[in-house]
């Protein structure tokens, strides 16, 4: 199996991943940054960091995703290092 990353596919890669197979789990890995204070689109206000209301999302979907057996994490956690891609 050839595995080649991508931060943005192209139309063939995509289209690989919408037929998928169904017999292969995918794993995926998200990378994140958080602001320092929570922002919402409707305006409401927050004290909330940014990092405090992704993990009350984060939850809430973990909590849709089992209930479907649709996915799971495997992995949370904060980076200890990181490298930059040449």
């Amino acid at each position: 199996m050839k595995v080649e990353n991508k931060l943005r596919p192209n139309v063939k890669q995509m289209a690989g991943f919408v037929i998928g197979d169904t017999k292969t789990p995918i794993q995926m890995v998200n990378l994140l940054k958080f602001k320092d204070k929570a922002e919402y689109k409707d305006g409401r206000e927050t004290e909330l960091t940014g990092e405090e209301a992704y993990k009350i999302y984060a939850t809430e979907v973990t909590n849709h995703l089992k209930k479907a057996r649709a996915a799971r994490p495997a992995r949370a956690g904060g980076a200890q290092a990181l490298a930059q891609a040449r």
